[in-house]
């Protein structure tokens, strides 16, 4: 949840660390702290909190804003959550058992009310107490919801005749939100523009059981929302750390500790879409301009116990990775609420206004949102400040919202330390006092210089159903979404006409007639095909957009002047929600396929674009490529091998003999006229054999094999000068029987074939006849060392090879030492237990040494005189499949120019101990499908219907849920151990400083850091 401190992520190692200045000097974040450094003092002095009247004085907001106090302790406090109710009293979840207090269960919601109208709170209420670890709370029809992992209560509240709050015995209706990570438990509960309550499912997660959830609903990677009208649960896309809010147009937001700007695509479960993809892009993506740890300007100066921390760590003297080369700050570290602003209280501006909070550096950072086709960039405002930001160390801001009022609302933990206790090494950790300001807590509103200074706002649960209809009209976006809410609660069908006529009027806002279009679907009969056909033909995309989702949603059919005007339409938003939809909208197929291909043709190189028409072919696949084939042949060679791959795989999906024959009848032809380059066929001749014959009809299966013989492969080489076309030719044997197989694999393993034929061959042979993998082992010899190591990892894909590799191991024939340290992995973590106890029994004599004792011994070495030439080719051998992969293969490391600003101790042991804490994002996860195929890798997204994994080479999987046998994550990172056996100390003393040379690479480029 809640993180002060940095999460820095370096070949799928997570170490946290702190988020202060470093440095001797106070308030100087650019001098680094090295082993040069004079140790500061081991006994720590700390900083003395500040009174409410103080702390205000301490704070510094951006030109034409202040900051006002709303609540103070013994009001509030350890607020991490709020929510204002319809009468304009504020709702906060107090975590008082952080950190370490799990046991103690002394969480509680509180109501505060200002009763004299001055703009401060002057009562407290309980509404739920005893909870332990509450981090979300919002108001919901007959009471609150609250967030208290692993249950989500709901709490019927009451008025009684004097307006005192009248709270019943809190109700789990949820259950199963994981506790496993304090920094990581769900969070962030908002009114969605669908009028459905959305929640975080955050980093931990959850198998999810409660009153509307017959079956365990396993949460995976995906956020939550909820119907008021009958509690049921939906999966949705999200999957970020602490921290998710939505504009008015229903665009969904996030943060994620040291990634402080996401955006996740809110797509819904269209029935007839695909269930598999020749490739799934990222539903969730970082959008700051300036990177996802920007720079930051904080104001407060470094605390003691973080100077220490730092230096202990770059001296050695406790283990942890030190940011910035020394910097403990300066840049997103604890991003822990977004907040997307649209109110009158804020001057005009032609783009949204979004406000993060950095918990660490005692700041609240904005930035305006720039159109960048589908997706958003945040860019930053302020020059070198930020728009509020705290002298004062125990200023903790750890969520925003806004208000009855169009306040920006800030929620102020205020405590002296908020940290990982795992973090703090003992000498520092026995001198703090990690419960210090639990008995304090503050609430601060930003308002802007020319507004009043306060406002009386008449309680919306007191209005009639008229007086709701006309706040659909209010400039704040609070107020028209509490309106549209609460009609929809009603089901004010009374005032249905007032709502329709303002979900057409083309003199309101926008905003107004989406929220108007929000009420009616959530009324009986509200939305007819007359209200459809205004708002598919409104003014704005965004409506038009809207109106594609409820069309699809209530099951209506487009017309065919619908039809064309969307395909045309100048929004891509809009042509990628008609493509997307389209199965629904457009059955007929003739009609669909000609519309997915304009819609391809308009946006050929974009990915999401791609997906959303692939995932809609359905059997028009042959039809749609022959539908763009004269404007593909003037596409770039990535972007057309991408859509013929796309074809290829629905073509093969489909179970239809006769599609797949038109298929390889026409990509033979159009290989035969020279229309398909040898730069293109790779691509598409990879999805035939990329999907096993048994999933096809076996008619067609045998249809293909007739096609195949020994003699495919040397006419195959003969054919210069396309060694990459002729290694994509062979997958075709993929559709071989086992006999051909097996002769094939025998020419296969010769020195006279070439290394693409031998590679591409192996992947589909072995996974065609898993019996071969004798004939793989006893081949080994007679290949390159490269393509050794590709057929034992094919050879591992499956859980008969596994076996087959241990005994190998086990009889001798194979040496254990040989094999790869992923190899390794996926043996020592095979499903068969037979195979996993053999492997460990078997590697246990040729483990390294304990990481101190091999530190010591590449530490010598490490300040040495470079070759960056050497440094380069370690890193094209053994870390860029992960970290900077070829085009068309996905990074499933992260970004090292990230991390080459630490010192090189904390890089080495990054290196040579890459488990010791492990980002949930990089973990290894291994799933066995229904056919047996053993795959591994990260999970790079999830849907309702599929898993994209991406494996250690790069190359993603889009795995059907119900091809899923079993799904097991690791506590280990995909990087693998050992690699001291891959790189001799010299070497890793040029590798480190050759990642030492790509952040002046990236500034050279352009690219951020």
């Amino acid at each position: 949840m809640i993180r002060s401190a940095g999460c820095f992520v370096f070949l799928g190692l997570t170490v946290v660390c702190g988020s202060a200045f470093t440095g001797v000097s106070p308030g100087r974040a650019d001098e680094p702290i090295t082993a040069a450094t004079p140790a500061p003092s081991e006994k720590l002095d700390r900083f003395e909190p500040l009174t409410p009247e103080q702390a205000i004085k301490a704070f510094e907001v951006a030109p034409g804003f202040r900051i006002e106090l709303v609540a103070a302790e013994p009001l509030v406090v350890d607020p991490v959550a709020f929510c204002f109710d319809p009468a304009g009293r504020l709702i906060v979840a107090e975590m008082i058992d952080y950190s370490e207090r799990e046991q103690d269960s002394v969480g509680r919601i509180r109501r505060l009310t200002d009763r004299d109208g001055d703009g401060l709170m002057d009562q407290a209420e309980t509404l739920a107490e005893g909870l332990s670890w509450p981090t979300a709370v919002e108001t919901f029809p007959g009471g609150i919801v609250v967030g208290a992992p692993p249950h989500i209560y709901f709490v019927p509240v009451q008025d009684d005749a004097q307006g005192k709050a009248v709270a019943g015995k809190p109700e789990i209706w949820f259950t199963g939100f994981s506790r496993s990570n304090v920094q990581g438990m769900m969070n962030s509960f908002r009114w969605g523009s669908d009028l459905r309550l959305h929640g975080a499912s955050s980093s931990n997660a959850g198998d999810i059981t409660g009153i509307t959830l017959p079956e365990p609903l396993r949460l995976g990677r995906q956020d939550f929302s909820l119907d008021p009208r009958d509690r049921s649960v939906r999966l949705v896309p999200g999957g970020a750390q602490h921290g998710m809010d939505f504009d008015a147009w229903g665009h969904k937001y996030l943060t994620s500790n040291s990634d402080h700007l996401q955006q996740a695509l809110m797509l819904g479960n269209v029935p007839g879409r695909a269930a598999r993809f020749s490739a799934s892009p990222p539903l969730r993506r970082s959008i700051a301009a300036d990177g996802p740890s920007a720079d930051v300007y904080r104001s407060s100066p470094p605390e003691p116990w973080r100077i220490l921390r730092t230096h202990m760590r770059v001296t050695g003297a406790a283990v942890g990775i030190v940011e910035g080369g020394g910097r403990a700050a300066g840049y997103f570290t604890g991003a822990t609420g977004v907040h997307l602003i649209e109110s009158d209280q804020w001057p005009a501006t032609e783009h949204p206004i979004a406000v993060v909070c950095d918990v660490g550096s005692n700041l609240v950072h904005r930035k305006r949102m720039v159109d960048q086709g589908l997706w958003k960039r945040g860019e930053r405002i302020d020059d070198k400040t930020e728009f509020v930001r705290s002298s004062d160390t125990w200023f903790r801001p750890v969520q925003l919202g806004g208000g009855p009022d169009g306040a920006l609302y800030i929620a102020d933990m205020y405590r002296e330390i908020i940290e990982h206790p795992k973090s703090l090494p003992p000498l520092i950790k026995d001198q703090v006092d990690l419960n210090s300001g639990n008995d304090r807590g503050r609430i601060w509103r930003v308002v802007a210089d020319n507004r009043p200074v306060r406002r009386q706002i008449a309680p919306l649960d007191q209005m009639n159903s008229a007086a709701l209809v006309k706040l659909l009209t209010h400039p704040n976006h609070w107020q028209r979404r509490t309106a549209a809410r609460l009609l929809a609660e009603r089901q004010a069908i009374d005032v249905q006409p007032a709502v329709r006529k303002l979900a057409t009027d083309a003199d309101a806002a926008a905003q107004t007639r989406l929220e108007a279009l929000a009420v009616l679907e959530m009324l009986p009969a509200g939305i007819d095909r007359d209200l459809l056909a205004a708002s598919l033909a409104d003014a704005h995309p965004q409506v038009r957009q809207r109106g594609i989702e409820l069309a699809t949603r209530l099951g209506m059919e487009l017309s065919a002047v619908q039809v064309a005007a969307l395909s045309g339409d100048e929004s891509i938003a809009v042509r990628f929600q008609l493509a997307y939809n389209a199965p629904v909208l457009i059955p007929d197929l003739a009609t669909r396929t000609e519309v997915l291909a304009n819609v391809a043709q308009s946006d050929s190189a974009d990915a999401w674009v791609l997906w959303a028409v692939e995932g809609s072919l359905g059997e028009g696949a042959i039809d749609f490529m022959q539908a763009i084939e004269r404007t593909a042949a003037n596409w770039p060679p990535a972007t057309r091998a991408a859509w013929y791959r796309a074809i290829a795989c629905q073509v093969l999906s489909g179970n239809s003999e006769a599609a797949v024959a038109r298929l390889v009848e026409s990509l033979q032809a159009a290989d035969a006229s020279g229309s398909v380059n040898d730069a293109l066929l790779p691509a598409i001749i990879a999805e035939l054999g990329g999907i096993r014959p048994d999933g096809v009809a076996k008619p067609l299966a045998q249809w293909v094999r007739e096609q195949i013989s020994p003699e495919m492969i040397r006419q195959a080489e003969e054919r210069a000068p396309g060694l990459a076309a002729a290694g994509a030719r062979m997958r075709l044997v993929g559709w071989a029987s086992p006999d051909q197989a097996r002769e094939l694999l025998q020419l296969l393993f010769s020195p006279l074939q070439s290394v693409a034929v031998q590679q591409t061959a192996l992947v589909s042979l072995v996974g065609n006849d898993p019996a071969a993998a004798q004939l793989v082992l006893k081949g080994l010899g007679a290949v390159t060392p490269a393509t050794a190591d590709l057929a034992l990892t094919t050879l591992a894909s499956r859980v008969e090879g596994q076996t087959a590799i241990a005994k190998a191991i086990e009889g001798g024939q194979l040496p254990a030492e040989s094999l790869s340290a992923d190899l390794k992995r996926v043996l020592s973590e095979s499903p068969d237990a037979a195979v996993k106890g053999l492997i460990a029994k078997l590697l246990a004599s040729s483990q390294s040494p304990p990481p101190g004792e091999l530190y010591q011994t590449y530490v010598k070495t490490l300040h040495g005189q470079p070759d960056l030439t050497s440094g380069e080719a370690v890193f094209r051998r053994v870390c860029a499949t992960c970290h900077d992969p070829q085009p068309g293969l996905q990074r499933v490391g992260p970004d090292l120019v990230t991390v080459v600003e630490q010192p090189k101790e904390q890089i080495l042991l990054s290196v040579l101990d890459p488990n010791r804490e492990v980002n949930p994002k990089y973990s290894r996860v291994q799933i066995v499908t229904q056919s047996g195929q053993v795959l591994a890798g990260i999970i790079t997204e999830e849907s309702e219907s599929t898993i994209t994994l991406v494996d250690s080479q790069g190359k993603s999987y889009g795995i059907a849920r119900s091809d899923i046998e079993d799904l097991q994550t690791s506590p280990k990172s995909l990087m693998p151990e050992e690699l001291n056996k891959e790189i001799t100390p010299a070497q890793m003393r040029d590798l480190i400083a050759y990642v030492g040379t790509l952040r002046n690479a990236a500034s050279a480029s352009g690219a951020a850091p």
